[in-house]
């Protein structure tokens, strides 16, 4: 039987998908989000079938000449899209701007999702003094309206997949700084070209890093131009001919 199986996420691989691996003679390829995935993937399966990556989001076709108008930034303001969960460790962004009021007084942080760990974040806030500086901003349907005129976005996550939020602000031309989690944050994040990618839970290189982006505007600018470069990989177009470019070796191999 010739199948191809997408796969989303690592984390549960070795249950959810371990009858796939001990039957890897009934697909014809697997699917999956980002290239160190299909690294991964192919390594552990031995090469045994193809794999290929195709991104599981997409921009409209509209947002490919996007030119943003970076007088309009606002310089304190930083952003982040995410749940409101543990993986995704918005505490460590919370105590980051705790320290970064000390020289960046009007530094203001945004939070925009929503989830169980509200509450958690409302009493950090408190605890840090943070009321006027910190803001759970909940979900919001037009997003682009609410974070275009950002500095800077932030990513902490402790896993990752392909993450539609930080796609959908590069987009914007909004530098991101991340943790290199797997597996998503590196496919979108080009170190030291569109944005910082930094250890995993590494607070001090967090700091350091957004700091220095808010110290240094011309090289805020000149991510974000990369940032909008990037984000052209992604069009609606580019990945949607990679899908047919797969449905096609499918329904060759039944000719």
């Amino acid at each position: 039987m010739s199948r191809i199986l997408t796969w989303y996420m690592n984390r549960t691989s070795k249950n959810t998908y371990k009858h796939v691996f001990n039957n890897l003679n009934r697909y014809s390829g697997i699917i999956v989000s980002t290239k160190q995935q299909q690294l991964d993937i192919s390594a552990r399966i031995n090469n045994e079938i193809p794999v290929h990556t195709i991104p599981v989001g997409y921009i409209d076709e509209h947002f490919t000449n996007l030119k943003r108008n970076n007088h309009s930034i606002n310089n304190n303001k930083i952003i982040s899209v995410a749940r409101y969960s543990p993986e995704k460790q918005l505490n460590h962004q919370i105590e980051l701007v705790s320290k970064l009021i000390k020289e960046f007084p009007n530094i203001r942080l945004h939070l925009y999702g929503f989830g169980k760990e509200e509450e958690k974040y409302k009493q950090l806030i408190t605890e840090y003094n943070l009321e006027n500086n910190v803001f759970l901003r909940g979900f919001r349907r037009n997003l682009s309206a609410e974070i275009q005129d950002a500095y800077m976005s932030l990513i902490t996550s402790n896993m990752e997949g392909f993450n539609l939020g930080l796609l959908e602000t590069i987009t914007e031309g909004i530098p991101p700084v991340g943790y290199n989690s797997k597996y998503g944050p590196s496919e979108l994040i080009l170190n030291n070209e569109n944005g910082y990618l930094i250890n995993k839970n590494d607070k001090d290189e967090l700091y350091n890093r957004v700091r220095n982006l808010l110290l240094d505007k011309t090289l805020r600018d000149t991510f974000s131009q990369e940032c909008i470069k990037h984000s052209k990989a992604f069009s609606s177009k580019i990945v949607m001919k990679l899908w047919e470019d797969r449905f096609s070796t499918i329904n060759s191999s039944y000719e």
